[in-house]
């Protein structure tokens, strides 16, 4: 019985050549790459549906403090909510709420503060490449008292308050 030897250079196989390798890394560094790319979308997508999502909680909070006023017959003590901190009327506030300031921001981003100088709402943007607002990478909101009706020749009837945003913004 003859002896054969089955060495790989021998009968025809062989593993990746190194040029085989260089091109399947180079593959899958692009997927990743691109993969990498629309996790930062979403995740700037899911900040931005998070800021919004805040914006209608406090709006709703606002509308129960104003029905709160009006069943207590307190209706004289609406116009002074405007001047308050909308995030003191939520039962709980956000995890990524900071606190009042006077004036001097934070400079953390992706986080709410309440200036209390200027009486705003500010929400800091985290992931801002789509993204764009004359007041850099902030977008604030002020209540405002809703004027109503005149009711007599001094006295004006409020119709109520809104969170209203300050400044434009465009995020996608």
């Amino acid at each position: 019985m003859p002896f054969s030897s089955s060495s790989p250079s021998s009968s025809g196989e062989s593993g990746f050549t190194l040029f085989e390798l260089i091109v399947v890394i180079s593959i899958v560094g692009l997927l990743a790459a691109a993969l990498l790319d629309r996790l930062r979308f979403y995740q700037e997508l899911a900040e931005k549906a998070a800021m919004e999502q805040t914006v209608g909680i406090i709006r709703s909070a606002i509308h129960l403090k104003i029905a709160e006023l009006i069943s207590q017959g307190r209706i004289s003590s609406i116009p002074g909510l405007a001047r308050e901190n909308p995030m003191n009327l939520l039962a709980e506030k956000p995890p990524n709420y900071a606190g009042e300031f006077a004036g001097k921001a934070p400079s953390a981003n992706g986080i709410w503060y309440y200036d209390s100088r200027d009486h705003l709402l500010v929400y800091r943007v985290e992931m801002g490449e789509h993204f764009s607002s004359p007041a850099g990478q902030k977008v604030r909101f002020r209540l405002q008292a809703l004027p109503g009706k005149r009711i007599g020749k001094d006295s004006i009837e409020l119709n109520g308050l809104v969170l209203s945003q300050v400044d434009p913004y465009r995020w996608f």
